[in-house]
């Protein structure tokens, strides 16, 4: 008995747990820049949960991550700061738990790939000015999220802006690396 009502549970637990991730994967539908979110949360889950937990395990997280890509999605409205520290996190996260395990070198590479890309963007960006910035406040008032500091906005943009970029190019770079690593090891 205890048995079926476990195998129960698990199944209550993957169906809500796949009902709130389509529902989150239909918020970020509405914003399409939130789609390399979605790929690094799933890199992080990927890497974070251990194959032991099963069903409830994977569910519960899924349910987390979820949960947390619509709170990024109401923050890029409501709480722009939050948005941008939220998306540096999933980013850098991804990228530190890809290299878990690679040699320096690597470490090196994708440390150098941040620093050229901060670099470049930092001197070649397209975030508006600040009487751009202090003029945008319709239908929602982003200085008053930024509390009308223009210096904060833009190291937050600049931020944001280059960990998404750099993740995907360390994400790509490590990931050329592993299949390499596979191919070499299997000797084909």
């Amino acid at each position: 008995m205890k048995r079926i009502l476990w195998t129960c549970f698990e199944v209550v637990m993957a169906i809500i747990a796949v009902v709130i991730a389509v529902g989150a994967l239909a918020l970020c539908g509405l914003q399409i820049h939130l789609a390399p979110f979605v790929a690094f949360l799933a890199i992080i889950l990927y890497y974070l949960i251990p194959k032991k937990w099963g069903t409830v395990g994977l569910a519960m997280a899924v349910i987390v991550a979820s949960v947390y890509i619509a709170i990024m999605f109401l923050s890029v409205m409501f709480e722009q700061p939050l948005y941008c520290l939220m998306s540096c996190v999933l980013s850098l996260a991804a990228v530190i738990l890809m290299l878990r395990g690679k040699p320096l070198w690597l470490w090196v590479i994708v440390l150098l790939i941040f620093l050229s890309i901060g670099v470049y963007y930092i001197f070649n960006n397209d975030i508006v000015g600040p009487m751009g910035f202090l003029i945008r406040d319709r239908p929602i008032d982003i200085p008053a999220q930024w509390h009308h500091c223009y210096r904060f906005y833009w190291c937050g943009i600049v931020a944001e802006t280059v960990s998404q970029f750099t993740g995907i190019v360390s994400i790509i770079v490590i990931s050329v690396y592993s299949l390499y690593q596979k191919i070499t090891s299997q000797g084909l």
